[in-house]
């Protein structure tokens, strides 16, 4: 079944001090609207993001018990993952391998790095150069956020130092494995959910469909019997699919996906919206090859000293609980 497809921004975030102000304001209203977005003029060269993606698929290429040595680790939040099929969710087998930023002492990130570099040497390429290229484009949208509610420039910026003991920020890749359209018992590649971090960049290859995310706004003015759906921080709640409106996010060529995610919606005040989003498996209703799909992710997010204190904004309407 076709979906209707949105009128995403996409923001040129280029000569950023020469524009701040029209940049923040493009930023401002497709983060506080549908959640999702494009950047171009982030710097990142197409050969390079090439490159960064062969190198992602040369570790997944790795045998099976090679992989297993790199357990994600649960606190940290890098290493590898591999999910097979889930019934319960209807998803289709996916593997996922995350970095986080070397920093002098961060010893987590350190021994993965070592670790896996001897199995691909080229994995310092992306840990110690592609991620850094992440962090700036993540600061720099940061900053335009910032501006846009009236605040000092650096007010989201502050934590997101890769020289930090505890820095945050974590780059990797997801790899949704070859998929038959014929089993329609498995509809998701990635069910419903919304991410837990400032932002994510997302970087999709072209040829490979699937995303599909629920406006902001929408998901916010949707009917829970007089209430609206929202999940806090102590208990998870989440909204049925059917009370939700989906549309396809396809990939751009030169262009950065970026979603909101739930800290920076708290952090603001609730004005920046994080949205539910999916990733659709191949159907013999939809257009998504069954051949593999490959993306390149950054998780935004601050070192974990870094105090998350929301303070009045010229527009903010307070929200009284948060997405998780």
């Amino acid at each position: 079944m076709a979906l209707d497809q949105l009128q995403y921004e996409k923001v040129d975030i280029s000569d950023f001090d020469k524009r701040k102000e029209d940049i923040s304001r493009q930023l401002s209203h497709a983060a506080s609207t549908i959640g999702f977005f494009y950047v171009t003029g982030h710097g990142i060269s197409e050969e390079r993001l090439d490159r960064a993606f062969a190198i992602g698929k040369k570790w997944f290429d790795l045998a099976l018990e090679q992989k297993a040595e790199y357990k994600l680790d649960p606190v940290e939040y890098i290493g590898w993952k591999d999910q097979g099929v889930s019934r319960k969710t209807a998803r289709a087998p996916k593997e996922q391998i995350t970095f986080g930023h070397v920093a002098p002492d961060n010893q987590y990130a350190i021994a993965l790095e070592a670790k896996a570099k001897k199995v691909v040497p080229e994995i310092e390429e992306f840990t110690r150069g592609f991620m850094d290229d992440c962090l700036r484009i993540s600061q720099t949208i940061l900053r335009g956020l910032a501006i846009a509610l009236g605040q000092d420039e650096d007010f989201f910026v502050k934590g997101l130092d890769r020289n930090l003991p505890d820095a945050g920020g974590q780059g990797g890749w997801n790899n949704y494995l070859p998929f038959s359209s014929s089993s329609p018992e498995t509809k998701w590649r990635s069910p419903t959910h919304a991410d837990a971090e400032l932002f994510t960049l997302l970087f999709q290859q072209q040829g490979r469909p699937g995303l599909e995310v629920t406006p902001g706004r929408e998901f916010f003015n949707a009917s829970n019997n007089g209430k609206p759906f929202l999940k806090n921080w102590d208990k998870f709640t989440q909204p049925p699919d059917e009370v939700l409106t989906f549309h396809p996010m396809p990939p751009i060529k030169n262009a950065i996906t970026v979603n909101i995610g739930d800290l920076l919606m708290r952090w603001s005040d609730g004005e920046y919206l994080s949205t539910y989003h999916r990733v659709r498996a191949p159907a013999p209703d939809n257009n998504i090859p069954e051949t593999e799909r490959l993306s390149l992710v950054y998780f935004a997010n601050p070192a974990r000293s870094t105090v998350i204190q929301a303070s009045a904004c010229r527009r903010c309407v307070l929200v009284p609980v948060f997405l998780l």
